[in-house]
């Protein structure tokens, strides 16, 4: 499949998950994930086991704000306020859902398309951005950066958390968003002490027609599930 179409394809799928949100749509995104796994024989699946093991912390901080801040029917009555809310449940799962999937679907992209191919094809589809005075290029470096920068902090997500077991619960609460906020910031810092240096961009020229089809259908199949 050509670069173009791959990207098109995550983005059509990480902006329906965005923007749409229900269940619907997480399970058709599901099944094409699942199947573009497939059809790459599996290529990242260990890639994508390390990763989503080295987010525990975001994945606990998002189901612990929707389950115990959410208003809502307590699931357990008898627990008071110490009950996650029927509400707080469904949708810190349906959040997690669609982080989950978004970050498939972005590491199956990164492990199927080289690098190259990949800057090419965000250059094609951004180069209408020159009509109105954009720079596809700066954008093809931008992704440069994020991309030589995570590996090199990757470390960072497999460092184990610590936390004091005398805290409150909001206390543990505001730690962990105080650990994102933190690995979060080391990536812009890493990336704006990298040194310039020119990236050579290749041309992949345009998709065949009949790719086009698979973003089509996709949007289709979306569509369909949200009615």
């Amino acid at each position: 499949m050509h670069p173009v179409i791959r990207i098109m394809s995550f983005l059509i799928l990480a902006i329906a998950l965005s923007v749409g949100g229900g269940w619907g749509h997480v399970g058709v995104a599901a099944v094409m994930v699942v199947g573009g796994y497939g059809v790459a024989h599996r290529r990242g699946l260990p890639h994508l086991a390390t990763m989503i093991l080295r987010l525990r912390w975001l994945w606990l901080s998002l189901c612990v704000v929707y389950f115990w801040f959410t208003p809502g029917s307590p699931v357990w009555p008898a627990l008071g306020a110490w009950s996650p809310s029927g509400a707080g449940v469904h949708e810190g799962l349906l959040r997690a859902s669609v982080l989950l999937l978004i970050a498939s679907g972005a590491n199956l992209l990164l492990q199927t398309t080289a690098r190259d191919q990949l800057l090419a094809a965000i250059g094609w589809i951004a180069a209408p951005v020159r009509l109105v005075g954009g720079a596809p290029d700066r954008l093809a470096l931008r992704l440069t950066l994020v991309l030589e920068t995570v590996p090199r902090i990757r470390a960072m997500g497999g460092q184990a958390a610590t936390v004091d077991p005398d805290a409150g619960f909001r206390s543990r609460v505001g730690g962990i968003a105080k650990r994102v906020a933190a690995r979060f910031r080391a990536v812009l810092d890493e990336a704006a002490a990298m040194p310039a240096r020119e990236i050579a961009v290749p041309d992949t020229g345009a998709p065949v027609w009949r790719e086009w089809l698979v973003p089509v259908a996709m949007l289709v199949l979306f569509w369909l599930a949200g009615r």
